[in-house]
């Protein structure tokens, strides 16, 4: 019986320990710690506060967390920066304890929290979470100034924290208000909507990675522009607010009509601001801000209405004025895209002239008005920046300025862009009087783009253009294929050299009589093995312009007999200067008029036969 009574005294005994064990463990999830082992401020981390509350005199600031984001719930209603809130956790949690001092030694010092800064307390900070609170006094800074006294509610101690802790509490309500417009995801961003006075209402999606107008038209937008005002809107900040503040808390009950009064002055009404609506990914709401008149006094300034219609801030007058567009600063100042790999055609009249060229596996040709070879680095180099063109300007159906200039003049050329994705078909008239810049002008389109007569290649827009997409190859003729040279100078006897096909050193031809200058042969035969042209004069010759040219009767005729398949003489006529020392030049049976530069023509020119000196 005894032993009975030993085994149940000590199972009480265990239990009454385990439920002390238990009480203690959940007293120390509150944020304190007990007396005599605190060393910090907190020792719990305090990532299950909820609420935070601070005093400061009459003063009451109260932030709550919802949905994982922190909101000001007192003064008024309200977004806050969520960083400032997480530092002063942050403050509390790190802060360490320099001293302590116990209230029996205050007793023994005669000394009392009034002493201290903490009855009244500078500042009172209650931490709320998990059905549990704990308070915090700040008082006075020591002498140094370094340090602060901190009392913890129910606690029997004076506490010597950092001073830096009292630097993390802010101040006034202000001091925890967002000052961002928008405070959601910049990226995630995927609609915008602009609605401003004596503008048409704008509206832009991004539904496919790139920006579309919707509204008032559709048509393809500028991504770099609407990313500018993304990020002009998002990095705008407040430079204070107008309502509600808190030196006036009395404005947080206004009546509704005073309000609507208070809008009205401030030019956020509905029909006197820049209403803007930017929607994020999903089925979130869209945020709603609109932007008023400038500010009395502060012309750099003007007024906003923040998302949710709770407050009133004052922002810089360039977020304004970003905003205030028409559709054609959005439009893709791009009249085309793609590569210059998926051209297939390039079709320009000038006047009365057709030209095309064509690009069959990677290599371009001319097809008319003769077929031809084509300069392939030219014709690239001019598909390329006409794939790369940007609008300065782009004027819709309708606008006076266009149709104006228009009616003026008539177009330059009609150009066809045949590519994989579709073709383009468009006029190129001038710009301007001044002649500055040319208006691509679409068959199929009203849209007008103004571009730069720099930026336009001059293919599009003059002869010569055309003609330096030619291939400037005059001859291709391999040394080893040349089998006979007879040259003729004006009004002289011809000079002729020649060799065998299995011969490699050159004689005299029959009638003439000499010595063979063997430098001069050598350099002949270097240059008429890649001969190139200066520049296209022009093509298909008619016999009128071959007189003007003194290409009739030559200057200098060089006839060349080769050995090949394609040919068996090949003849340049040189005629008349062109200025600058260069000729004109053509190739017997070759519908083009070449330009040869002076170099070229000192090798051509050059007596490759010298008379016998006695």
């Amino acid at each position: 019986m005894g032993n009975r009574r030993t085994i149940l005294f000590l199972l009480a005994a265990i239990a009454a320990c385990a439920l002390l064990l238990w009480g203690l463990h959940v007293r120390r999830q509150t944020f304190g710690t007990e007396e005599s082992v605190r060393s910090r401020v907190v020792d719990e981390a305090l990532g299950r506060v909820t609420r935070l509350t601070i005093d400061r005199g009459e003063a009451r600031m109260s932030v709550e967390l919802v949905d994982g984001r922190w909101h000001m719930t007192a003064p008024f209603p309200a977004q806050i920066e969520q960083g400032t809130v997480a530092q002063l956790l942050d403050a509390f949690e790190s802060a360490r304890v320099k001293d302590a001092i116990a209230f029996q030694e205050l007793r023994k010092r005669e000394l009392s929290m009034r002493d201290f800064g903490l009855v009244p307390p500078r500042v009172h900070v209650t931490l709320e979470g998990m059905q549990r609170s704990e308070s915090f006094l700040l008082g006075a800074l020591t002498p140094l100034g370094n340090e602060l006294y901190l009392r913890v509610e129910g606690s029997d101690q004076v506490l010597v924290v950092p001073a830096a802790l009292l630097d993390a509490i802010p101040h006034t309500a202000d001091d925890l208000r967002s000052r961002k417009l928008l405070s959601g995801v910049r990226s995630a961003v995927r609609a915008l909507e602009v609605r401003a006075p004596g503008r048409p209402f704008i509206t832009l999606s991004k539904e496919t990675g790139t920006w579309r107008l919707v509204q008032p038209t559709e048509a393809a937008a500028d991504d770099e522009r609407i990313d500018t005002l993304l990020d002009t809107l998002y990095g705008a900040r407040l430079t204070h607010f107008v309502w509600p503040t808190v030196s006036n808390i009395l404005d947080v009950t206004v009546t509704d009509s005073a309000l609507k009064t208070r809008m009205g002055l401030y030019g956020l009404g509905p029909d006197s601001g820049i209403q803007i609506n930017v929607q994020e990914n999903g089925d979130t709401t869209p945020e709603k801000i609109t932007l008023g008149h400038t500010l009395d006094g502060a012309a750099s300034l003007c007024y906003v209405l923040l998302p949710g219609g709770g407050a009133i801030g004052a922002v810089s007058n360039t977020v304004a004025d970003a905003f205030k567009l028409s559709v054609a600063n959005l439009r893709d100042p791009r009249p085309f895209f793609g590569s210059a790999a998926g051209v297939r055609r390039l079709q320009v009249q000038l006047g009365d002239a057709l030209f095309v060229l064509t690009q069959t596996n990677g290599l371009w040709r001319f097809e008319a008005p003769v077929s031809d070879k084509a300069d392939q680095p030219a014709v690239r180099d001019t598909v390329e920046r006409l794939l790369r063109l940007r609008a300065d300007a782009i004027f819709e159906n309708g606008d006076d300025t266009r149709t104006a200039t228009h009616e003026r003049s008539l177009p330059i050329s009609h150009v066809e862009l045949t590519a994989e994705q579709g073709a383009w078909r468009f006029m190129v008239a001038p710009g301007n009087l001044e002649g500055t810049a040319f208006d691509l002008v679409f068959t199929n389109a009203p849209t007008v783009y103004r571009i730069a007569s720099s930026n336009l290649p001059p293919a599009l827009v003059n002869m010569a253009g055309l003609f330096s997409l030619r291939d400037k190859n005059v001859l291709n003729l391999p040394r080893a294929s040349v089998r006979r040279i007879t040259v003729i100078h004006e009004g002289t006897p011809a000079t002729v050299v020649e060799r065998e096909n299995s011969e490699t050193l050159w004689h005299l031809g029959e009638g003439t009589a000499g010595r063979i200058v063997d430098e001069r042969l050598h350099a002949l035969l270097v240059c008429v093995e890649n001969l190139r042209a200066d520049r296209i004069e022009g093509v298909g010759l008619e016999p009128e312009r071959l007189a003007a040219c003194g290409l009739r009767e030559p200057w200098l005729e060089i006839s060349i007999d080769v050995d090949a398949r394609d040919a068996v003489r090949k003849t340049l006529r040189i005629g008349r200067e062109a200025g600058f020392g260069k000729r004109y030049a053509a190739v017997r049976g070759l519908d083009v008029l070449f330009v040869l530069d002076r170099p070229s023509l000192d090798i051509l020119t050059a007596r490759i036969v010298e008379p016998l000196t006695p």
